[in-house]
């Protein structure tokens, strides 16, 4: 996935006017240092538009979420302090690793994600990123998942409904969300339900397979209908057949 977070759309880059002389008067090349998870990392920006393009990733300007960061000028850092063209140091262990823009991005994104949480109605959402900040800070609409999907009025309904689908065991163990048609689609591994001589249902009998039920719900957490039942159980046999049915797919909640 990927693309830039919904702050960021407010702002093609960095106007001049707003960020200090310090930035709109730059001497490049320059070099912006900010630390991220713990360690210390530095990026060169060459002219106005690279520096425009790190600070979009870690400057808190416009309200947004960001890193703290200091600029400094190439020529003043020590030659061994110095990174490597393009590329962005890392240090651990007391040793430099090179990781790439991209990597970057995404180490920042999952790191502001984790802190602000993630809203699944924007574009570019990051799986990691949702791993990251589940699950208390996932939200939909501006509200909890956690909340919306795992309350006891909707677990209560999701097993009514499971059990009036002939299900008598089982746990939830998945739930998905595709922002192409708006549907939130929850997975089960359960065991059918045994009738009696009379078509009373028993005791399941939870010895024989189990099956992985996928069901589709609304924007409130409340069962619509059976998406589809999967010999096996949800992993791996239900989630490859929830991927080939919705390819769009959001994985919220692995189990």
């Amino acid at each position: 996935m990927g693309g830039k977070e919904p702050w960021m759309d407010q702002q093609a880059a960095h106007p001049r006017g707003d960020l200090g002389k310090n930035i709109a008067d730059a001497d490049f090349p320059i070099v912006v240092g900010y630390e991220l998870n713990g360690q210390q990392q530095s990026e060169i920006a060459y002219n106005q538009d690279e520096l425009d393009d790190i600070l979009d990733d870690v400057a808190p300007v416009h309200g947004g979420p960001g890193i703290p960061y200091s600029l400094d000028s190439l020529e003043d850092m020590e030659p061994q302090d110095r990174p490597v063209g393009a590329e962005i140091e890392q240090l651990s262990a007391g040793k430099k690793m090179k990781i790439t823009k991209r990597l970057l991005q995404n180490l920042i994104r999952e790191a502001m994600a984790a802190d602000r949480g993630v809203e699944l109605t924007q574009p570019g959402v990051d799986e990691a990123a949702i791993s990251g900040a589940w699950p208390d800070k996932v939200y939909y609409n501006g509200e909890s998942v956690f909340e919306i999907f795992y309350s006891d009025s909707s677990r209560n309904a999701q097993w009514s409904f499971v059990e009036n689908e002939g299900y008598g065991d089982g746990q939830e163990s998945y739930l998905g969300y595709d922002p192409g048609s708006d549907k939130w689609f929850m997975g089960f591994d359960v065991f059918a339900d045994e009738r009696d001589d009379y078509g009373e249902f028993s005791e399941p009998d939870t010895g024989g397979e189990m099956e992985g039920l996928v069901i589709e719900l609304d924007g409130t957490g409340q069962p619509l209908n059976v998406m589809g039942g999967f010999p096996g159980g949800m992993y791996p046999e239900g989630l490859r057949g929830i991927k080939k049915s919705v390819p769009g797919i959001i994985d919220v909640r692995l189990d």
